[in-house]
Parts: C-alpha cells; structure tokens; sequence
C-alpha cells in the first residue's frame, strides 16, 4: 500500500524550494507513494503542472491572509481525514505550522531545510520569537534535513538539532533528454561562432540577495568587448524597477531583457551559451543545477551552496564575491573559448546526473519516510 505523504510550504511560485516540492511530488514512485502538496499562504504556477502530473494539491479559499489558526485547524483535519501517513514540511514557518496541528494526532512529520540562511533577517524581538518557535519546532520533527552538508552543520550550531534528528538529502532535479541537449548545444556553438556575443541567463527571484546589479554592470563591460552579447534574466520580484533603472541609465535596453516569470524553464535554458548566478547565499541552488542539467557552463558567485556544487574550472567557474571585474573577464574567456565551455559544459551535465538527479531524491526521501514509519 502507497504511504500517503503531505508536503507542506508556503506557496507554489516558481522559486528554488518549490520547484524541489514540485519535482519530488512528481518524481515519488505512485506504488509505494501517494503525493498530496498544500501551499498554505496560496498557490503559485507549479499548482497546475502537479495536478496535471496526478498530483493532489490542497488550496484553501482565503488562506492568503487567513490567521495562522486557521491553516493549523485545517492542516490537522486533512491530514487526519485523509489518514496522511507523514507531513513533509518545507522551511521554517511550515515546520512551526506542522507541529502545531499535528501535536497530539500520532502523525509523524520532517523539516526539509533549503537554505544555509535558517531564518529570514527581522527586527530583534520578532527575531527571538521566530526562533524559539523554529528550535521548539524542529526539536519535534522526527528528522530536520539539510539540503547540503553545510545546512546541516548549520541546524546543528544554530538550532541545536541533535545528530540522531539530523540527516542530509541533495536535491534533484529531472534531466533533460540527451536528444535535447545534442540539439541545445549544436545550436550553442553555432551562436559563438557566427554571432560574436554569447547569450547570458540569469534565473531567480528579482531580490537584493540574488544581485542581479552586478550582473547588469558586468554586461556593460562585456559589450565593449563583445558587441553582441546579451543578458536575458528570468523571474520577478521587488527589485524590478531598481534592475530596470540600472539598465537605462547602462544604455542597455537592447543588450538586457527582464523576462519576468516564466513557465518552460527548459526551453529558456536550451537558448542559452552561459549561466550566471551571483547570489550572496545559496542552500543547494536549484537554477543552478537546473542549467549544469543543459550542459551550460555556470558562472557563479563563490559562497557558500555554490561551492557546494561546482568545483572550479571543472564543471563551472567560482569567482569572487561582488567582483564585477572577475565576472565580465570570465564571460569573455568562456566566450572567446567555446571548447572549454562545452567541457565544462558536459562536466556539468555528467554531474548532475551522477549525482542530483530526482530519481536518486525521490529514492533518499522513500528510504527516510520508510524507517520513520517503521518506528513504534
């Protein structure tokens, strides 16, 4: 019989946590488990690609701006209607929520933690008061998960997760078809040759975290020495109109595209010669597996869940951090050397497939739903 496992997070937007939720739903073997999602602050685009996958997605009218109470009321009903074997919460306010309602009601439940940052910044009392919360919560999950070795050492120093509650999963991701990629990179290297100006992306919510700045001011340099390089960023946020300014006053309107949200990930990122992320913190950078997945070469900041995942000149580029300098001279080298661009490429690809692929997450999280299960 399929265990029936609830995941728990705040929304399904197109961001880097909810696209693992979304892709460990739709990776879950359907014989051993049965997927239910509840994004309880509201929805988001990856509601429609679970359903469409077989996926029960939970919406609860009015949750948007619904108290807390309420979403602990409804989350302890389902889950106990529904006879829901185990909860999988996604950060910390889910796991604050899921150990809320589920307190008293037998059902077990696990803290999936995505990012090395554990709690949002907040002024001091409100700060205190989120973490207690978080420590209470997380001290009653049967396991906390870091996404990376350095997130778990994190919950332990910061929130006094104890070794035998503690255990560290990757994310994954789906692999693109090898016939996509041969047809990606053919045209790849096309574009370096014939053009003279390789097409850059940048995936992520448009926040001051991700630096998207930097990016742009890098661009401006590169255009002195390739004249027909462009920057295509993909996402949306509150920094949109600071990035669109920065692109105006650059004279970049034909060199910089803001794309906004996007729903073909796969199809932006078989378009692309170059990969830039330079967030300041990262816990296991979905986007950025999502482009090694492509055989992109992937420029990126060297901060902590970065250096997590590429090793430098093998499979990706680690430059230094706010180092604008540093960016623009290795979009140009990669440019100027589409041979070690694609090795590093196909590195990248190799990786990913080794190693973060959603079949080998899937197959770690069943492992662990298992053995808790099996606990009196």
């Amino acid at each position: 019989m399929a265990l029936r496992i609830l995941h728990l997070i705040h929304n399904l937007k197109r961001e880097g946590a909810q696209t693992m939720v979304a892709t460990l739903a739709m990776a879950s073997n359907s014989s051993r488990v049965e997927a239910f999602v509840c994004p309880w602050r509201g929805g988001g685009s990856y509601a429609k690609d679970l359903r469409n996958a077989g996926v029960s997605v939970l919406e609860w009218p009015g949750a948007e701006g619904a108290p807390r109470a309420y979403a602990t009321m409804k989350l302890r009903r389902f889950a106990q209607q529904q006879q829901i074997d185990l909860v999988h919460a996604h950060m910390s306010d889910s796991a604050v929520l899921a150990a809320a309602a589920l307190s008293g009601t037998g059902i077990p439940f696990i803290v999936t933690h995505h990012s090395n940052r554990l709690l949002p910044k907040e002024r001091p009392v409100k700060s205190a008061l989120r973490s207690a919360l978080t420590k209470w919560a997380t001290g009653r999950a049967s396991r906390n998960i870091g996404v990376t070795n350095a997130v778990s050492e994190r919950l332990s120093l910061e929130l006094r997760v104890s070794g035998e509650r503690l255990e560290t999963i990757s994310n994954g991701i789906a692999i693109p078809d090898d016939s996509r990629i041969i047809a990606s990179g053919y045209h790849r290297q096309n574009r370096f040759t014939a053009q003279g100006g390789p097409r850059i992306v940048a995936l992520g919510r448009l926040v001051g975290l991700k630096r998207h700045v930097m990016m742009i001011e890098a661009l401006s340099r590169v255009r002195d020495t390739l004249p027909d390089a462009h920057l295509a960023i993909a996402g949306d946020g509150p920094e949109r109109e600071t990035l669109a300014a920065c692109i105006d006053r650059l004279n970049l309107g034909s060199h910089v595209t803001l794309l906004g949200s996007i729903n073909d990930v796969g199809e932006f990122l078989s378009q692309a010669d170059i990969f830039v992320s330079m967030s300041s913190y990262e816990g296991l950078p979905v986007s950025v597996l999502e482009a090694m997945s492509w055989g992109l070469p992937v420029i990126i900041s060297d901060v902590p869940g970065h250096r997590d995942v590429v090793q430098d000149n093998i499979d990706g580029c680690l430059v230094p951090f706010d180092d604008v300098d540093a960016l623009t001279g290795q979009i140009i080298h990669l440019a100027r050397h589409p041979s070690e661009a694609a090795r590093m490429g196909s590195a990248a690809r190799n990786k990913v497939i080794r190693d973060y692929s959603s079949v080998a997450m899937a197959d770690n999280y069943l492992r662990l739903y298992t053995e808790i299960l099996a606990k009196p």
